[in-house]
């Protein structure tokens, strides 16, 4: 069962919300018995909600900022040996706001965030992971000067960051302390360029650098990388 809305709204606002509610049972004959596992899933509350404005004059030609979010829990429960009922449980909840801009020249630039949240439990125990990415990225066009083209050809660039961090902890039994069983923290930022170096040739140059650190085992690894295209068309 899903029920979902949505609306735009005066000044740019838009905005999208949603419910839904899942049940299954599965029966599983076993020993000449039938068993029921019956799993239930919920997702409340799921909604965007954006905010977008133009410009006429000005550097500026678009300013859009918006933000996501969604949580969900499931459990499930199936029957096992000595009459017990062996059940699990998940919960998770996210959160991804981002912001864009836009300028006249062509240049864009674009921010984003993504924040996320989960709790699996199964037979006592407990993991808890927790995952935080920020991304940064610029595109942009200029044409080469007329010194290099002598039709000018546009040149596209871009460039991205990130930065990530994911930790997962353990609880066992009943000890609400969480151990730690892995952290990893990831850092790279990339770029590249491409032009249309003839009718049906074009070119293009990327390179990128990356650390990762895997700081529940104390290792840490970086990467370089320089990357040289050339793409013909046969059309």
């Amino acid at each position: 069962a899903t029920v979902s809305s949505g609306a735009e709204l005066p000044l740019g606002i838009s905005a999208t919300i949603s419910y839904s509610l899942t049940r299954t049972d599965r029966f599983q004959l076993l020993g000449g018995a039938l068993t029921e596992t019956v799993t239930r899933q919920r997702e409340w509350p799921v909604g965007n909600l954006r905010w977008t404005r133009t410009f006429g004059g000005g550097p500026l030609t678009l300013v859009a900022a918006g933000a996501g979010i969604r949580h969900r829990r499931g459990t499930s429960s199936q029957p096992s040996g000595g009459g017990t009922v062996a059940t699990s449980a998940i919960s998770s909840y996210s959160l991804t706001p981002d912001v864009q801009l836009s300028f006249r020249n062509g240049l864009a630039l674009t921010f984003g965030m993504a924040t996320r949240s989960q709790r699996t439990e199964n037979n006592g125990n407990a993991t808890e992971l927790d995952q935080d990415d920020l991304t940064g990225s610029l595109n942009y066009s200029f044409a080469l000067p007329a010194a290099l083209s002598r039709v000018r050809k546009r040149v596209r660039t871009n460039l991205t960051a990130l930065s990530s961090k994911t930790l997962t902890c353990l609880e066992q039994g009943g000890d609400p302390t969480c151990i730690v069983v892995s952290d990893l923290r990831r850092q790279e930022i990339r770029g590249g360029l491409d032009t249309d170096l003839l009718k049906t040739v074009s070119g293009g140059l990327q390179f990128g650098y990356s650390i990762s650190d895997a700081r529940h085992v104390s290792r840490r690894t970086s990467q370089i990388f320089l990357l040289m295209t050339f793409q013909l068309s046969l059309y």
